[in-house]
């Protein structure tokens, strides 16, 4: 009988593996995201609504493809990041950053 060499294993579904994929895509974005967001980077800000929502569509696929907990938990979680880095507050920090760094500057 001669080996097999397919790269996908028997029983694990195509989807998944782009899922899986697209999670560690949006794991690398997100601790990217983290590090520009605790400067205050101007383009942070819709960087990072742009990755959370990204996972957030992820999570729900994932949902679909598999019905896992953690696809749930991870759809109300990037979900509630989306929110909070829409709310004025959040979104003001990151404008008075832009400005703070042309008083500087002037």
């Amino acid at each position: 009988m001669a080996e097999d060499s397919r790269l996908i294993t028997p029983g694990v579904s195509p989807l998944l593996l782009v899922l899986g994929a697209a999670t560690a895509l949006g794991a690398a974005a997100q601790i990217w995201f983290g590090a520009a967001a605790l400067r205050l980077r101007p383009w942070a800000w819709k960087f990072g609504v742009l990755v959370s929502g990204f996972n957030a569509l992820v999570a729900f696929v994932g949902v679909f493809a598999s019905g896992g907990a953690g696809d749930y938990l991870g759809l109300f979680l990037w979900g509630g990041v989306t929110f909070y880095l829409t709310t004025p507050s959040v979104r003001d920090a990151f404008g008075q950053a832009v400005a703070a760094r042309d008083e500087a500057q002037a």
